[in-house]
């Protein structure tokens, strides 16, 4: 690149160019921001930065020969050495946005149309009324099936927790009451005193029975009991021998 070193900043300016920053390509982005200042604001000012623009352009780009050429170095200015090369965006949106800036601004107004990065114009599409509203009531819809979905889950997953809970109490059936131990231990204690005694020869034989109840426990009967039936049963067969 010729004109690399060059001193940065030239006494009396108010940009700052590093060497390998020199070169001018034609490119369309400053062209493009004075264009959209002036349609917002109005300032002339816009367009007198833009025809200097394209003063410098035509001074100092243009080949006698047809065209316009990149620019090694614009710092230079004395000796211009062209890069014998001119960009497809100069043509395409640098000259685009000129001819727009000193334009009617009739001419693609900005409330109806949209520039691309290529400076294509794109008409802005408002969609009718009847569509908006079918967008808003597709939305609607969509909202209450999602609420809708929402529940169902939630409801589901109430009913698998609870068939959960009691698919665990029935796999799992309650075991004997406090009750139903006591009298079960008290049984074995009994058990135990009476084989004691039996092995030392100081008791009776006694014999006990249980009656299991249909639903709760078990209930030991005292032989006490079952003695005084067979003694009342004895006494009467005694007293019908003696009428006879």
């Amino acid at each position: 690149i010729t004109g690399k070193n060059e001193r940065e900043h030239t006494p009396g300016s108010d940009f700052i160019i590093n060497d390998r920053d020199g070169h001018n390509w034609l490119r369309p982005e400053t062209l493009e921001s004075l264009f959209y200042m002036w349609r917002f604001t109005g300032d002339e000012k816009y367009r007198d930065w833009g025809w200097k623009i394209f003063e410098a352009i035509e001074k100092y780009s243009k080949v006698s020969s047809g065209g316009y050429s990149s620019i090694h170095d614009i710092r230079r200015k004395d000796s211009i050495a062209f890069s014998d090369k001119m960009e497809t965006f100069f043509l395409a949106e640098s000259l685009k946005y000129l001819f727009l800036l000193f334009g009617p601004t009739d001419v693609f107004p900005l409330d109806k149309y949209v520039f691309n990065t290529e400076a294509h114009p794109f008409p802005i599409f408002v969609p009718p009324k009847d569509l908006i509203q079918r967008a808003r009531d597709n939305r609607a819809r969509e909202e209450e099936f999602e609420r809708a979905a929402l529940e169902a889950e939630a409801r589901a997953a109430e009913m698998i927790e609870r068939s959960g809970e009691q698919g665990k109490a029935a796999a799992s059936p309650p075991g004997p009451s406090e009750e139903q131990l006591a009298a079960a231990d008290g049984v074995d204690q009994a058990l135990e005193r009476l084989a004691v005694e039996e092995e030392e020869g100081g008791a009776d034989e006694v014999e006990i029975e249980f009656e299991e109840p249909a639903e709760e426990g078990f209930v030991a009967n005292s032989s006490g009991e079952e003695d005084a039936r067979d003694e009342e049963e004895d006494q009467e067969e005694d007293d019908g021998k003696g009428a006879e």
